[in-house]
């Protein structure tokens, strides 16, 4: 039997887990295509420099929440100065809780060389 409205409706509550004791919030869909979106210049075709360095940080702003579920950092840039390993740690928890597929970012880097 397929599920009502109210039941699909109640599937998209965010979930929440923890990685090493910060708190990451799942995406709503707007939220997850527009960072997917943001990931490449569509005007140039192409990731460039500036894709490249603000998507991890970007993605962990929408997703480090308190135990209120407020952003922790609004303003991406506020974690352009910690430990790149803690970040890229960090990242990848964000990007499975996300439901990103871990080799996302492979096939975006290989689609890039080929142009």
């Amino acid at each position: 039997m397929a599920m009502s409205k109210e039941q699909f409706l109640a599937k998209s509550s965010r979930r929440y887990t923890e990685h090493e004791g910060v708190r990451l919030q799942s995406l709503t869909a707007k939220e997850y295509f527009e960072w997917e979106a943001d990931r490449i210049d569509y005007a140039k075709g192409k990731v460039t420099k500036e894709k490249i360095v603000t998507s991890r940080p970007k993605l962990l702003s929408l997703m480090v929440v308190d135990e209120d579920g407020k952003r922790m950092f609004p303003d991406y840039r506020e974690l352009d100065g910690l430990d790149s390993k803690w970040i890229g740690d960090l990242y990848d928890a964000a990007m499975s809780h996300a439901g990103f597929a871990d080799d996302d970012e492979v096939k975006d880097e290989e689609e890039t060389e080929k142009n």
